[in-house]
């Protein structure tokens, strides 16, 4: 996908926020079209920010906007940072081990086979969206749609 709007999707008072909402929404909605049939049950798992408790406030409601296209089943995110790592953009260690160690899975958020679209904002090496499926698979999660929103170089 296209980095664009990216800084603007993570800030809810820039005032292009929701142009970058909808931007996102329009890439993302055109992707899940390769996966997902209109109306398709699925869940929804986001890649948790670097941050304990805190995910990317434009996320959130792309996710809300896919609710009228697809049956999004769960309403909480199944992935959680338990602690604040250093965010990579900054320095901070991008192998997968850091995200396995660092986020859990909510196992009442997550369906046994169900099919689960996971979504970043911003994927370098993939560390996060690999060790963010690795979780999910192990929680019992189906089949897995791991999705960035955008791409950096290293």
């Amino acid at each position: 996908m296209n980095s664009r709007y990216l800084l603007t999707l993570k800030n809810r008072e820039h005032s292009q926020f929701s142009v970058a909402v909808i931007y996102y929404y329009e890439l993302l909605k055109e992707e899940l079209k390769k996966h997902l049939s209109y109306k398709e049950s699925i869940y929804v798992a986001i890649v948790p920010s670097s941050k304990k408790g805190k995910y990317s406030p434009g996320i959130g409601l792309i996710v809300q906007r896919l609710r009228n296209d697809y049956h999004i089943v769960n309403t909480k995110n199944p992935l959680s940072r338990n602690y604040d790592i250093r965010k990579l953009a900054h320095g901070g260690r991008r192998d997968v081990s850091v995200h396995l160690d660092s986020i859990r899975t909510i196992s009442e958020h997550v369906s046994r086979g169900a099919k689960t679209i996971l979504l970043d904002d911003v994927t370098t090496s993939g560390g996060s969206l690999i060790a963010c499926q690795q979780l999910l698979e192990s929680a019992g999660a189906g089949e897995i749609i791991a999705i960035a929103l955008a791409k950096t170089t290293e």
